[in-house]
């Protein structure tokens, strides 16, 4: 059996985390701590993955100029694979807040720059090339600038054409994606599913979902510390998350949720069980500073306490 994870992070970043005792907007603040490193929801990703240890994830991604150079330079010093499409345009840098008096994270993102045709075609065919090797896909995030929408669809188009799931952690421009062929995992918070339905609870937003995009799989669906749910369509399966204490940062929680979603369904869970693993270890990550990064005995230990609920709802796809 392949066990890769072809994963399109097309919009990639330099991370710097800036934590202060106490922040004060408008007056002179000064860090005690400083962590770099490279990020971005793929990259995020592939570093969650790699911590699960179901199958090895290979980034693809656009990096150019000075940020990039240093995000490639990283990914190679910890081993993580990647396939990258370098451009004339320079990686963004995204500058965190952590304020410890408020346990607040204000995050401050530089622009980033659209890519042209020839650098995306290029990090196509290279997606062309790697996916018969995977046992999944995913998407996660959003393009470069003003990037065509159509790498998400082409992506899509390479996995299906592979028999290859996909896990979709993008929400705007992604229409096309559902059309392609390919049976999808979506991945999404609240704040998004409202969004992309146009419905202002989660049944019926579900109910939306379900019945506008037949080729999702199952639908899982984040919010913080709050409720999660997750559903197949013919089932609502809600999650009770346990209070955390000593959180450090929030930063990758999401994408950690949807890394180790995509291992455990890679291998071979059900949606339920799978979604409460990525739960329990997106909620390790708050307790480290490194984005997409945590601790496996925490994350047991939280998956324990997660408690669950279901209905049984039959919605028309």
């Amino acid at each position: 059996m392949n066990r890769k994870i072809a994963v399109l992070g097309a919009n990639p970043a330099w991370q710097k985390t800036l934590s202060f005792k106490k922040f004060s907007c408008g007056k002179v603040n000064r860090a005690y701590q400083l962590d770099e490193f490279a990020s971005g929801k793929g990259v995020n990703f592939c570093r969650a993955s790699i911590v699960y240890g179901s199958a090895e994830p290979c980034l693809l991604q656009f990096a150019g100029g000075e940020n990039g150079k240093r995000l490639v330079d990283m990914l190679d010093k910890l081993a993580i694979c990647h396939l990258t499409s370098f451009t004339a345009t320079p990686t963004r840098c995204c500058t965190t807040i952590l304020n410890e008096s408020d346990n607040s994270t204000t995050e401050c993102i530089e622009p980033s720059y659209t890519v042209s045709e020839s650098e995306t075609a290029n990090l196509l065919e290279m997606a062309e090339k790697i996916m018969p090797e995977c046992c999944f896909a995913a998407v996660c995030g959003t393009l470069p600038g003003e990037t065509d929408k159509k790498v998400y669809r082409e992506f899509a188009s390479i996995a299906a054409k592979n028999s290859v799931p996909l896990l979709l952690d993008a929400c705007k421009g992604v229409d096309d994606v559902f059309t392609t062929g390919c049976g999808i995992h979506l991945k999404i918070n609240r704040e998004e599913l409202f969004s992309m339905t146009g419905k202002e609870s989660v049944e019926e937003a579900f109910a939306r979902l379900f019945s506008t995009y037949p080729a999702i799989l199952s639908a899982a669906v984040t919010d913080g510390p709050e409720q999660a749910f997750a559903s197949d369509g013919k089932k609502l399966v809600k999650y009770q998350l346990p209070k955390l204490d000593n959180i450090v940062s929030t930063l990758g929680c999401g994408d950690t949720a949807s890394a180790v979603y995509s291992g455990a369904l890679a291998d071979g869970l059900d949606f339920e069980p799978a979604f409460k693993k990525a739960l329990a270890a997106a909620s390790a990550n708050c307790l480290s500073h490194l984005c997409g990064s945590f601790n496996t005995a925490d994350a047991d230990k939280i998956e324990s306490s997660i408690t669950v609920s279901r209905e049984k709802i039959q919605w028309a796809k």
